[in-house]
């Protein structure tokens, strides 16, 4: 954790600004229900953003969640126009660990 505060504190002073850390779904899924990993634990999503500009948003976890229930058995994905990422990494984790993911910006 030492190295995550000494990492965060060099980005802070090198863009001016302080990173703020939310939880990508808050506490809660969508459901209201924790977030779980496989095994049953909670998933522990968590993502450093700047306060300004591009963040990731309940868009990107509604099309997430979508991707993963019409196509729930698909082990290779492409997320096209990934943008900061959260909807391909979202789906990336509740498809398993044998699945892959290519992102193209």
């Amino acid at each position: 954790m030492d190295h995550w505060l000494e990492e965060r504190q060099r980005l802070e002073q090198e863009l001016g600004e302080r990173i703020t850390l939310d939880a990508l779904t808050g506490p809660n899924g969508l459901d209201g229900a924790p977030l779980r990993d496989d095994a049953g634990g909670e998933a522990g999503w968590l993502i450093a953003q700047r306060k300004k500009g591009h963040r990731h948003s309940a868009d990107d976890v509604l099309t997430a969640w979508y991707a993963l229930q019409v196509s729930p058995r698909v082990t290779e994905h492409l997320d096209l126009g990934t943008g900061i990422g959260t909807v391909g990494l979202l789906t990336l984790w509740g498809m398993g660990p044998a699945a892959r993911l290519t992102c193209v910006e």
